[in-house]
């Protein structure tokens, strides 16, 4: 699974999706474990990002399936919450539990990436369908969760959506401030005009509808 990994990491989807393919191919051909659990969700995952949603919760779900026999709660973390993003993106209201579930394995496992995953997949789903309220509040989430925990990326993907949330809405300054923070990561957890709380990264006035 190596070249799954290193591959979605990168960001690079289409090579991800190939050694993905490849891997589910060779790994049903053996004793099913831990390993196909984790081919599943990383194909949920591509599925999910090229919103082939359909396709995403049923991969999903096979992967929940097999990581519950096997007992793999990083697998199963990330799987509920791409299933809950799919089902979100579908314009569905049926996606809390499997985030809740999402979030619950990963503080119980200490997965910190998974965690703030799941929030940020939830603020940046709910920004796509304009739900601002609601986006606001759980990329808000995933960027005190990054922050705590020194995570980069996710911490970047939660200002980059309360920067595209805040444009949407007409909060100049505040999607000025976003966006700045973004570009000028790193920076020290929780402090300083980038920290997640309200009178840091935005003043965290609430928007509009959503």
């Amino acid at each position: 699974m190596s070249g799954v990994d290193r591959w979605f990491s990168l960001g690079e989807n289409a090579a991800a999706e190939a050694a993905s393919v490849e891997a589910i191919e060779v790994l049903e051909g053996v004793p099913a474990g831990a390993a196909l659990a984790r081919a599943y969700r990383y194909q949920a995952a591509l599925r999910m990002l090229d919103r082939d949603t359909d396709a995403a919760i049923d991969w999903g779900k096979r992967a929940i399936d097999l990581a519950t026999t096997v007992g793999d709660p990083s697998v199963l973390a990330g799987a509920h919450g791409t299933v809950a993003a799919s089902i979100l993106l579908q314009g569905r209201r049926d996606y809390v539990a499997d985030f809740e579930r999402s979030i619950e394995l990963a503080r119980e496992h200490g997965l910190h990436v998974l965690h703030a995953n799941a929030h940020g997949n939830r603020g940046s789903g709910a920004g796509e369908l304009y739900r601002f309220d609601e986006a606001e509040r759980y990329l808000r989430l995933s960027l005190q969760v990054a922050e705590q925990h020194d995570l980069e990326s996710q911490a970047s993907y939660a200002l980059a959506w309360l920067g595209l949330t805040h444009v949407y809405q007409g909060r100049w300054d505040e999607a000025g401030a976003a966006i700045e923070c973004t570009l000028g990561r790193p920076t020290a957890p929780g402090t300083g005009a980038c920290g997640s709380g309200r009178g840091s990264l935005v003043p965290g006035r609430p928007g509009p509808g959503g």
